[in-house]
């Protein structure tokens, strides 16, 4: 294991982390340009966003389609995910700093920082980081507000948002854009430094346990475990709603065992989506709950 983490340092509950703490904690960016692309490739990272694809391999199509945007994917619109949000308001540098890697990597010529217009206080903490960077940095960037909907976090849809103002998903090729999560480029500013995997992963624990919240974890752990580590349940868990609201159910005995690591699920025919690991109580009907997901995807549009 390399030993960084994506929330290591001081205290989260201090606020953003400046960027002189930063760049005294992890040192300088490094000056790496296409290389990077080996680097990402060799160290098995996937995306964080939900579809879980190689980020290497997405590089190199997208450097060879020479995409003039990189959008900065932090509308995290699941309804049950927080992973996103505390990682901007927290380590808004990080993602800064992966954003300037990723675009140097592809020759994006543009940085766009699509951001939840509803995470307030992310968005503060992610602009106020931009106005520490040198300006030199400043001016790949811009922010935009990413509409408050399910929908809006889709890769297709922030493409269509940024160039023509319609955040819906489309079956049509995007435009020549790179779209990729913060946490995922979080992790890019890691492994840029160390040439390394950083072996964590985010996750957002929500619905039967004691603590509700993100926690970051080893890719080696099981679902038993971060279980445990949110403080148990109060009540026997009838299942496990894995990857959010386009995730799948899982049995709650099954699941004690299951890896997080996204390519041990992907073996399984699983996958951790966009980070959410749900827990339906034994009180509490499944039926009734796939109901109200349903309701909710259809109202959004995107049943």
């Amino acid at each position: 294991m390399s030993g960084q983490r994506l929330l290591s340092g001081p205290a989260l509950n201090a606020g953003p982390e400046s960027f002189s703490a930063h760049a005294t904690r992890l040192g300088p960016l490094p000056q790496t340009g296409r290389d990077l692309i080996d680097t990402i490739e060799r160290s098995g990272l996937t995306g964080r966003g939900g579809a879980g694809f190689p980020v290497g391999v997405k590089w190199r199509a997208a450097a060879a389609r020479r995409p003039e945007v990189l959008v900065v994917n932090g509308a995290e619109g699941e309804p049950h995910s927080k992973k996103d949000r505390l990682l901007m308001s927290t380590r808004p540098h990080l993602v800064l700093d992966g954003a300037l890697l990723a675009a140097r990597a592809v020759r994006a010529k543009e940085i766009v920082l699509y951001l939840g217009e509803n995470h307030v206080a992310a968005r503060a903490a992610m602009e106020r980081a931009l106005l520490e960077r040198p300006e030199s940095e400043r001016r790949s960037f811009r922010t935009l507000p990413a509409p408050a909907r399910y929908v809006a976090g889709d890769s297709n849809a922030a493409v269509g948002f940024v160039t023509s103002g319609v955040a819906l998903p489309t079956n049509s090729p995007a435009a020549p854009a790179l779209v990729q999560n913060v946490e995922t480029l979080a992790h890019v500013a890691l492994i840029a430094r160390s040439g390394r995997p950083t072996g964590t992963i985010l996750v957002t624990m929500a619905g039967g346990v004691k603590h509700t919240g993100v926690l970051e974890v080893e890719t080696t752990t099981t679902i038993g475990q971060a279980i445990a580590w949110a403080g148990g349940t109060p009540e026997p868990a009838r299942a496990v709603l894995l990857g959010g609201y386009f995730g799948a159910w899982i049995d709650a005995e099954q699941a004690q065992g299951l890896p997080l690591d996204p390519q041990a699920l992907r073996a399984l025919g699983l996958s951790l989506g966009c980070g959410v690991i749900g827990i339906l109580p034994t009180s509490h009907c499944p039926v009734c709950e796939t109901a109200g997901i349903m309701r909710y995807l259809a109202g959004e549009s995107s049943a």
